[in-house]
């Protein structure tokens, strides 16, 4: 089933990512391309994300990062994803409930869910 969910909306189920995609190219250059519109967002597959305990986990954390840093950039707001029942619990290996990734051997760029505090908790922060 297809359906439109913001990057942000969607974890990653893994800790890290390597930097090159499988088919060659590293995530980063892929991403300035797209931001200098030297590539298309139309020639990047659609993801795969499940559906766990409410929480949307992407099965493809490379293009995830790919579509969390456009997001964080203005690039994008949504994307179309595959939703699957397919989980694999050996590949859940993130530490912070899918929030952020890691990219190995390369910069990882700004992309993580950032946690909003409600005002009063901001004041009571402030006021300690």
């Amino acid at each position: 089933m297809l359906i439109a969910l913001a990057p942000s909306d969607i974890r990653f189920m893994q800790d890290s990512i390597h930097h090159s995609f499988y088919g060659g190219g590293r995530v980063n250059d892929v991403i300035d391309q797209i931001c200098y519109r030297h590539t298309s967002l139309n020639n990047i597959p659609t993801i795969e994300v499940t559906n766990r305990n409410g929480k949307y986990y992407s099965l493809d954390n490379r293009r995830l990062y790919l579509y969390r840093v456009l997001e964080k950039r203005g690039f994008l707001f949504r994307i179309t994803v595959f939703l699957v029942s397919r989980w694999d619990e050996r590949k859940f290996t993130t530490l912070n409930d899918g929030a952020s990734i890691f990219v190995r051997g390369d910069t990882t760029f700004p992309h993580a869910i950032e946690e909003t505090k409600k005002p009063l908790e901001n004041l009571a922060e402030t006021l300690r």
